[in-house]
């Protein structure tokens, strides 16, 4: 026994699909079936509540993502990923005000649903974790995206700091 799955694609929103099951020379057609794909249009974007570039150990660098859907319908399913720089330690997270569940790893996902013509927003509080020996300055750069169904959708622009060197290291004398 065997199957084909054939999917067409009949204009820009509707798929027609349908399998045909094969045992020898028999042949089995499915009814075939209309579905309609609604295109989602998702606007994301990050932004920080650091004004200046360079940060140091110990200071709180706070990510606001903005996820709008500009839509006349409600979208279901979003995942947003944002991987969030190892230098980073992570102290909170809120979704529209919301205190989300700790979370120990930097690798995160967010699930979220945006109502019609809406606008979620993502806090994300972090404090820059203390190297010892940090003797020149690191960059880390951290950038969001949102994923529907596994694909991704959306992304943010790409935020960077720079950690400066730990006071009193050789990058620091003059």
């Amino acid at each position: 026994l065997s199957y084909d799955l054939y999917i067409e694609k009949t204009n820009n929103q509707d798929i027609n699909f349908s399998v045909i099951a094969k045992q020898g020379e028999e042949q089995y057609q499915s009814n075939e079936v209309l579905e309609t794909v609604i295109s989602t249009n998702i606007d994301l974007q990050m932004e920080t509540n650091t004004k200046n570039t360079y940060v140091t150990d110990g200071e709180v660098i706070e990510y606001i993502i903005k996820v709008n859907n500009p839509n006349n319908t409600d979208i279901e399913g979003i995942v947003i990923k944002d991987n969030i720089p190892t230098q980073l330690t992570i102290q909170s997270i809120t979704v529209n005000e919301k205190v989300m569940e700790q979370v120990d790893l930097n690798d995160l996902e967010i699930y979220c649903n945006v109502q019609a013509n809406s606008t979620t927003v993502i806090k994300v509080n972090t404090v820059v974790n203390y190297t010892e020996g940090r003797d020149k300055a690191e960059s880390i750069s951290n950038k969001a995206y949102a994923e529907i169904f596994g694909e991704k959708v959306a992304q943010t622009s790409e935020i960077t700091h720079i950690i400066q060197a730990n006071e009193g290291s050789q990058a620091d004398i003059p």
